[in-house]
This record gives C-alpha cells, sequence and structure tokens, in this order.
C-alpha cells in the first residue's frame, strides 16, 4: 500500500522530529536575540567563581532585554543581551529602594535585588581585597609556598601580617600555595594541617591540576573548601578551612569564614 512517502526514504523517528523542531526554535531565539540588539563585550576566559547572581533587565529605549548578572570579587559577568565580564572600576551602581542600577559602557542595567541591593552597591564601588578574602587579620602568621606574585608578600606586610616563606613547621593563621602538578597539592594539603585556612593557588587551563582535583584532595584530608576567588588573570584561587574535627580549633575556622561575600 502507498502510504505517501517518496519511495526509498524512511519515515523520521518521533524523537528525531522532536529534536529538528527544537533546533528549529532555538535558531528562531538566536536571531530574534540578534535582532534585539545584544551587546557582545569580550568573551569571558576565566572560570566560574562562587558570587551573588541577580536576573534583571538591559534598558534600551522602550525595551527591556533580559540579562543576568553575577558579581564575583572584582568584576561582574554578564549573560543574555550584554555577554562578558566588566570591571567594577567600569561601573556605577545606584541604588533605588530594592533596586539596584548600574551604568557600564554606555548602558543602563537594573536588578531587583531586595535587602541585598545596598550591600551589591558598595561591593562594587569598593570591592573586598584578595586578603580581607582569604580572611587576612593584622597580627596573623601567613606562609607561603610558591605563590607565583611578587606582590603578595609586600599586600600581607602591609595589612600587618607575618610572612613566612615555606612550609611552616608551627601553627599558623593561615597558608598560600601555589601549585603546578598533584604534588604540589599533596604538599599543600599536608601543609594545612598547620593553619586555620589555606588558599591554593591553580593555575587557569592547566593540563596537570584542576580544580576540582585540588578540592578532592583537600576533602579527602577533611578540609571544608569555602570559595573560589578570581586571584590574577592567570590563576584561581581555592580558599580552604579546617573542618570541625580537625587539627585547628572549630571557633578558628568559624572566625576565618565570617563576614565573606
Amino acid at each position: 500500500m502507498h502510504d505517501g512517502r517518496a519511495r526509498g526514504t524512511a519515515p523520521r523517528p518521533r524523537s528525531s522530529r522532536r529534536q529538528a523542531a527544537v533546533a528549529r526554535e532555538r535558531r528562531c531565539r538566536g536571531r530574534g536575540a540578534a535582532a534585539a540588539g545584544a551587546t557582545h563585550l569580550a568573551a569571558p576566559r576565566v572560570r566560574k567563581v562562587m558570587g551573588t547572581e541577580l536576573r534583571g533587565h538591559l534598558l534600551d529605549g522602550r525595551r527591556r532585554l533580559a540579562v543576568r548578572a553575577d558579581f564575583a570579587s572584582d568584576r561582574v559577568r554578564l549573560t543574555g543581551s550584554m555577554d562578558g565580564d566588566v570591571s567594577y572600576a567600569e561601573v556605577e551602581p545606584e541604588v533605588e529602594g530594592t533596586v539596584l542600577r548600574l551604568r557600564l559602557l554606555g548602558h543602563v542595567l537594573e536588578f531587583e535585588a531586595g535587602a541585598d541591593a545596598p550591600r551589591l552597591a558598595a561591593k562594587v564601588r569598593a570591592p573586598p581585597s584578595r586578603l580581607k578574602q582569604f580572611g587576612v587579620r593584622s597580627g596573623d602568621k601567613v606562609a607561603l609556598l610558591d605563590v607565583p606574585d611578587a606582590d603578595l608578600a609586600r599586600e600581607l606586610a602591609g595589612a600587618g601580617a607575618t610572612v613566612l616563606h615555606g612550609p611552616p613547621s608551627d601553627a599558623v593563621a593561615g597558608i598560600v600555595a601555589g601549585v603546578q602538578d598533584l604534588s604540589g597539592v599533596a604538599q599543600a594539603v599536608h601543609a594545612a594541617r598547620h593553619a586555620r585556612w589555606t588558599v591554593v593557588l591553580v593555575p587557569r587551563s592547566s593540563p596537570t591540576v584542576s580544580d576540582a582535583q585540588v578540592r578532592d584532595s583537600f576533602a579527602s584530608a577533611g578540609l571544608s573548601h569555602v570559595k573560589t576567588l578570581r586571584f590574577s588573570a592567570t590563576h584561581t584561587a581555592l580558599r580552604f578551612t579546617t573542618a570541625e574535627g580537625g587539627n585547628a580549633p572549630a571557633a578558628d575556622a568559624a572566625a576565618a569564614t565570617g563576614g565573606e561575600t
């Protein structure tokens, strides 16, 4: 019986038809976004970091184009109608009630931020230093292990910390360790037993060590991953504290995580 199909043409499976429809819809959405004037910034090269993420709108005349913002330690990462990273130095924040308004690169963005609006505006105006995010306090002893940043020791000394070079033999407040491979991670884990907190600096896009491998190694040693930070253009910083029941007192571990954003 002739079924209306061209001879030699197999019927398209239902799942394939569904996939084709989804693909057409996505293409249409992409063309619609382009027609709406989506603004593309330089593609972000940094890994995802922990921050505060908000959904809002890019104000373009009478149009309100959807945009998402992730407020990292020193920049806002935009996706949607704007796409890319913008340093806080290029952003002018305003707060109106619970609305956070950002003026950047000739554009205006609005976000419903609730009670977080003033805090995020303050963060944009005065981003927390990397030492504050590490948990460094005046009078702390901080050990540096293979740190790929000559300025960090001077920053620590300027903040009133005592800087030690090499693995500590006695208790210290914190450790900052640069790693290039898994043997460096093992050394950092071993040194971490002397500290309340440890920051591990991981090269971006390294073929020999990854953020996940560092987190797994520290978790196996009973150390808790607190947050991931942008240390520099070349390195990501992973911050750990001694978990309750570890070598550092639980009170010290709690103090090291207090007030972080």
